[in-house]
């Protein structure tokens, strides 16, 4: 197995009296956009704002880095993901169609 790490990428991790509860993953897409690539909470610390908290952290890491626009994409089964990035600014730029609503994939770019 070979182990690398894309020059540029964010992980950051959230934690609950010593506990993983959450991550964050991204890297540089090029110079000037960034991608949220993986994040995730358990789903016993859901609806705490861990996942909130994930989101602006890396939002302000990425703009101190100076990109001008965050990337993610998300399913339109994860509902709460949705509301999240559409409540913190976030734009939809395109839908993937998988022939099943539940698979589909929908893209977000924020821009910095």
């Amino acid at each position: 197995m070979r182990e690398s790490i894309i020059e540029g990428s964010i992980i950051l991790v959230s934690e609950h009296e010593g506990a993983l509860i959450g991550f964050k993953i991204g890297y540089p897409l090029n110079d000037k956009e960034f991608y949220s690539w993986l994040g995730g909470v358990i789903p016993s610390k859901r609806k705490t704002g861990a996942a909130k908290r994930l989101l602006l952290m890396q939002e302000t890491l990425v703009a101190k880095s100076q990109y001008d626009a965050l990337y993610v994409k998300s399913m339109n089964c994860f509902r709460s993901m949705l509301h999240m990035l559409i409540s913190n600014g976030y734009d939809i730029t395109h839908v993937e169609n998988y022939g099943d609503p539940e698979k589909e994939r929908i893209n977000f770019k924020k821009i910095l």
